[in-house]
């Protein structure tokens, strides 16, 4: 289970031979990036929801390819990461401190706006 990215469908085979979900999980283990030299356009795959290996050819990649062949899973979404969650936390903070700053009424203005007095104006 990847600990990056929360909602991971898929695990990816890298050019070590060895899956991954994501890029961070293989530098936590391999304690390097992975060349992407080494990658052709066709990745394997494993699907988490049905355990089936299956591959895509990453220059073809169209609508039906956002699915499992096997289990017909959505693979291809928007990433959930915990730095992701704790932005919209505070966006949400934010908002509501916002709001209630915004609901008080203001303060009774003391000072309020004279006209102005042209030299030759009288009262």
């Amino acid at each position: 289970m990847c600990r990056h990215i929360l909602n991971a469908r898929v695990s990816i085979c890298f050019p070590n031979g060895r899956w991954y979900e994501c890029p961070e999980c293989y530098l936590e283990v391999e304690g390097n990036l992975a060349n992407l030299k080494d990658w052709g356009p066709i990745r394997s795959f494993i699907c988490l929801a049905c355990r089936q290996v299956f591959k895509k050819d990453l220059r073809l990649f169209d609508a039906t390819d956002k699915e499992c062949p096997h289990c017909s899973t959505t693979i291809v979404c928007p990433s959930v990461t915990h730095e992701g969650i704790l932005a919209e936390d505070a966006q949400k903070f934010l908002e509501a401190e916002l709001s209630a700053d915004v609901a008080v009424a203001p303060p009774f203005q003391t000072n309020q706006i004279r006209p102005r007095i042209r030299p030759g104006d009288s009262y």
